[in-house]
């Protein structure tokens, strides 16, 4: 495909309407029986406004129905939102995606294209991807860039997490979840408000999860791989200071443990149980093997965080509002995993750590100074550090013992890599909208950052270590270090061989003598703006056009490398910017019964950051693709019919593609004739990941009076997603999942006066397992008949089957 400017391509789809999504849930049920969609606020522009009124395409879930249709957590919210993507992998390298444009690959040095925020606070890191849904008011998905108003980055949207604040009275809520079929187990969450004074109130929430897994072990039947055993706790304190000033005090604390990752070989594999069947049907045969004991339970994804924010309103007169965020959040994430396949021997382990400490402070100012003016502007200063330690064990020895780590006479060796990098980034952002009449009006701003980042690396080998880690022989970091060395990694472990202080090695070669450590430095400026006109011809309609830009700073790889000694070449990635040209138009029709919303829109990424495995040396490319092009049109509606029912529709039609991207990693086994020269190929041309050309979610319910003093109601769902790229490298069969629809239902019974609520809920009734995320593995050469499989296996990282679920709540 050939490069396309903005206007262009702007113009190619002015034509169509496309939607902005609004879901509401049973909180909305009163104002369906009377026939009118009640008004949703959000806080979209860091002020409380009617969504009818924000010249943004957003979509928004209510806290309610987040819990009443059994969503935990991010994965499920991908689900209900078209244009909104969630990728699973390795530790820190979850992604999220909008219209096809996210953080590609995985690198623990990347910060998302789509920026996460919680009551205001900003966060960058996709492990927050991985926090449960605990308490909420709304969730409000932002689309396009957003860098003027957000925190950083948002290069392609934010997704926005508003807590459910105090209430002035005693009371809460506890609820019960039980889930059979799939990742069977129990939830249980709840709520209390207690207020301490006249001016002071806090509340306190907290959710437990214990589920088992949804891919089954078949050689033993575990099905330890995606379970959960997590728990979220928050306390927020509300304070009217004085008249004048209010502090909102919130703290969270997670311990997220997810259990093994829930990945299945299923692409260019011919072996057969009890090695995999391969098939992607969260089935999966394999033995994995440490030290001649059987550890599949034992692998994990853990996650723990705390989350500390103070928030100050300060209404400085009847047209001023001066706003203070002070943040600090902190986490640590451990991923113990294996290489799978290894039958009868040690399989190799993989080891990740990273931490991260945030500080974060922005002040704002808010007014009208005029009838005809409103005004937002401040200061905005992040600092941050992202550690990561790695470490892989393999086979060293040839003709020696690599069956039994904890055999005297084992020779294994364990490859390391640990890195830290340093960011502080200080922002300077402002808005003014000009009422130009009492319909029109007109709204410019930017933002102007500077960042700095600095980061460390090293690499090499070590003999396997103490076992700290609770495996004979193994522990992050390795044992002792083998002097003189240096990983450079090439080819796979059948043709490669080498010598290590007079140690023949055969796998992860060669291994070359040398110092192999770094330190590397990296400022840069971005100026941001925007600007946007809305129209309102009438009081239930809004039409707007906007123009903006985003920028992303570069950064450095976290993660292991190729060959050679570290040098920025190698590890450095620069920035990558937006541009985005938008229409839409927010409508309320037929009395008031009827929503409907749209946009289209064209967004163009220069050096988008994207990096690839290379699966015969276990270690990242990074690079920045030329040019991408997102363009497309999304409507959505929500109508309530007669006094009891109501459908709720959302139709996207995608297009996104890279218009130049040279040097992209090959697929293994990739020929000339295939596209692969010189060890890279050419993408452009070829759609991006998570870009779906036709996606929609359609509902209907229900709800009735029931003796006298209950009600009863039922909820019926399907969402549908075209073929998709999930992997990084376009592999035409293996990195692509098929067009997939996922039908959902649910039917509860409650009491009239919302005292309690009891629920049957059904999830991907239809048992379609689909994934989320492929990438290759360097097994390929210790299958059975390694000649019969020319590329590589690729893993794929599914999503659960079916799901049901009964559900209690009880509120007081």
């Amino acid at each position: 495909m050939n490069k396309r400017g903005v206007l262009p391509g702007f113009l190619a789809i002015l034509i169509g309407i496309s939607g902005v999504g609004v879901t509401t849930s049973s909180d909305s049920q009163e104002a369906a029986s009377d026939r009118v969609i009640e008004e949703i606020m959000v806080t979209a522009r860091r002020r409380e406004e009617g969504l009818s009124d924000v010249p943004i395409a957003i979509s928004t879930l209510s806290g309610d129905f987040i819990q009443e249709t059994n969503m935990s957590d991010i994965i499920g919210l991908a689900e209900q939102v078209p244009n909104l993507a969630f990728g699973e992998a390795f530790n820190s390298s979850d992604r999220f995606a909008i219209r096809g444009i996210s953080t590609n690959g995985t690198n623990v040095g990347f910060e998302q294209a789509v920026g996460f925020n919680i009551d205001g606070f900003y966060f960058g890191r996709s492990r927050f991807g991985q926090t449960m849904f605990l308490d909420l008011e709304r969730i409000e998905i932002l689309k396009g860039p957003q860098n003027t108003l957000i925190g950083k980055n948002n290069t392609a949207g934010a997704i926005n997490i508003v807590t459910r604040k105090p209430g002035d009275e005693f009371g809460g809520y506890v609820s019960s979840t039980i889930d059979f079929d799939n990742a069977d187990g129990l939830a249980l969450d709840g709520a209390y408000d207690i207020p301490l004074s006249d001016n002071m109130r806090a509340r306190v929430a907290g959710r437990v999860e214990d589920r088992s897994g949804y891919v089954e072990e078949a050689v033993r039947g575990s099905d330890d791989a995606g379970a959960k055993d997590s728990i979220s706790v928050r306390g927020i304190l509300e304070w009217d200071v004085t008249p004048d000033l209010d502090a909102t005090i919130l703290y969270q604390y997670g311990d997220i443990d997810r259990g093994a990752r829930a990945r299945e070989l299923g692409g260019n594999c011919t072996a057969t149980p009890p090695i995999d069947d391969c098939i992607v049907n969260n089935v999966k045969y394999e033995e994995s093997i440490w030290a001649g004991v059987l550890r599949a339970d034992d692998f994990y994804t853990e996650t723990i965080y705390h989350l500390a924010g103070v928030t100050l309103n300060w209404q400085l007169n009847d047209n001023w509002t001066l706003t203070s965020l002070t943040n600090y959040t902190t986490y640590a994430g451990d991923d113990l995993s294996e290489t799978n396949l290894t039958q009868g021997t040690d399989t190799g382990l993989v080891q990740i750590e990273d931490d991260f400490d945030q500080v974060t402070q922005e002040i704002r100012l808010l007014g009208s100074p005029t009838d005809r003016l409103d005004f937002i502007g401040g200061l905005y200063f992040n600092e941050n550090t992202v550690g990561s330690r790695q470490s892989f064990t393999f086979c060293g020895g040839m003709g020696s013992n690599c069956v039994d780590a904890s055999a005297p006479d084992y020779t294994g060796l364990m490859r390391n890599f640990i890195s830290t990098q340093d960011s502080e980034t200080v922002s300077v952002f402002g808005q003014i909208d000009f009422h130009l009449s009492d319909t029109l009006t007109l709204g410019v701003g930017g933002r102007f950052t500077t960042e700095d980042k600095s980061a460390v690396g090293r690499k090499w080998l070590s003999d396997i270590g103490d076992g700290s880690s609770g495996f004979a022989g193994h522990q992050t970091g390795g044992g002792t270090p083998v002097p003189g060395t240096d990983y450079a990694g090439g080819g796979g472990c059948r043709t490669l061989g080498g010598m290590v202080n007079g140690r023949p090695v055969s796998c992860y070669g060669p291994l070359l003598a040398g110092s192999n450590s770094g330190d590397f430095s990296r400022s840069e400026d971005d100026f941001s703006p925007n600007a946007v006109l809305t129209w309102e011809p009438a009081d239930d309609h809004m039409l707007y056009a906007s123009w903006s830009e985003g920028f992303k700073g570069g950064g450095y790889q976290l993660w292991p490398v190729g060959p050679g000694v570290l040098t920025p070449a190698r590890i450095e990635f620069d920035a990558e910017e937006a541009e985005s040209l938008e229409i839409g138009g927010k409508h309320t029709l037929a009395e008031g019964t009827l929503q409907l919303n749209w946009s289209a829109w064209n967004t163009q990424i220069s050096g988008l950051q994207v990096s690839a495995l290379d699966p015969a040396v276990t270690a990242q490319n990074i690079t920045n693709a030329g040019e991408t092009t997102s363009q497309g049109i999304e409507t959505d509606f929500i109508w309530a019919v007669g006094a009891n029912h109501r459908v709720i529709g959302a139709v996207a039609i995608l297009d996104a593609v890279y218009d130049s991207y040279e040097g992209a990693t090959c697929w293994p086994g990739q020929t000339v004739a295939e596209g692969c020269i010189g060890g890279v190929q050419s993408l452009s041309g070829q759609e991006v990941q998570y870009s779906p050309d036709l996606q929609y979610n359609m509902a209907v319910d229900g709800a009735y009076p029931a003796a006298g003093t209950m009600e009863w109601g039922w909820r019926l769902a399907y969402n549908w997603r075209d073929d998709q790229f999930i992997g990084s490298k376009n592999h035409p069969v293996t990195d692509i999942q098929e067009a997939y629809g996922k039908a959902d239902a649910s039917l509860f019974l409650a009491a009239a006066d919302g005292k309690w609520r009891v629920a049957l809920i059904g999830l991907n009734l239809n048992d379609v397992t689909t994934g989320n995320f492929a990438n290759d593995t360097n097994v390929a050469d210790r299958l059975p008949n390694p000649a019969l499989t020319p590329n590589r296996p690729t893993f794929y990282f599914t999503a659960p089957g079916r799901q049901v679920a009964v559900q209690g709540r009880w509120n007081f």
